[in-house]
């Protein structure tokens, strides 16, 4: 399913892809990795690991999260048109604060 979601969403960008760059937990499951890697080339995509960049996988991942928390803090958009192909920009939703009180 997650390959499928992904092809579809470079179908979807109606845009002509040459690699794709993958990073977080994903690029260690080489199920997903081979599986990927193999549809891609159908299409004449490459697949290739962030790590082969020289850039760690794991903490790229992590900084991306903050940054979007961030951003979701600020109230300021997470997906734009450009990027998701969102209608109009989105924010993360709604801040959830619970306080307790002893």
């Amino acid at each position: 399913m997650t390959v499928e979601g992904i092809l579809l969403g470079i179908k979807l960008t109606n845009k002509r892809i040459k690699e794709i760059i993958l990073t977080g937990g994903g690029r260690k499951n080489l199920f997903l990795f081979n599986n990927l890697k193999l549809k891609l080339l159908q299409n004449n995509i490459k697949l290739t690991n962030i790590d082969n960049y020289g850039f760690n996988g794991d903490t790229l991942e992590a900084q991306m999260f903050g940054y979007l928390a961030i951003r979701s803090y600020k109230k300021l958009p997470l997906s734009l048109n450009s990027t998701t192909g969102v209608k109009k920009p989105t924010t993360g939703g709604v801040l959830y604060s619970k306080i307790i009180k002893n």
